[in-house]
């Protein structure tokens, strides 16, 4: 299966899994590259706040493979809050 969650303008994260087995992700525009963006303005503040980001987007693919329906606008709500608390956090 192919789901797409979009996040925002020019962010999204596309999953690839089959329920029960294994699956990929990509994301757009969710990571940070820039360490002032972050909220200490260090490289140690821009590591976690992508490790953050990772976190959530590896239990979004073990959901999804575990057959968790990751493809209702709750879940997308879900994702977008968590994605906005990361943010909160870091921002």
């Amino acid at each position: 299966m192919k789901h797409i969650i979009s996040v925002g303008i020019d962010q999204f994260i596309e999953i690839e899994y089959t329920p029960g087995g294994s699956g990929s992700m990509t994301s757009v525009g969710l990571k940070c590259d820039d360490s002032k963006a972050v909220s200490e303005g260090t490289f140690e503040a821009l590591a976690t706040y992508n490790g953050a980001i990772d976190g959530l987007e590896a239990l979004i693919l073990a959901q999804a493979c575990e057959g968790i329906d990751i493809t209702t606008d709750a879940y997308k709500r879900a994702v977008i809050s968590a994605i906005e608390g990361i943010d909160n956090n870091f921002g």
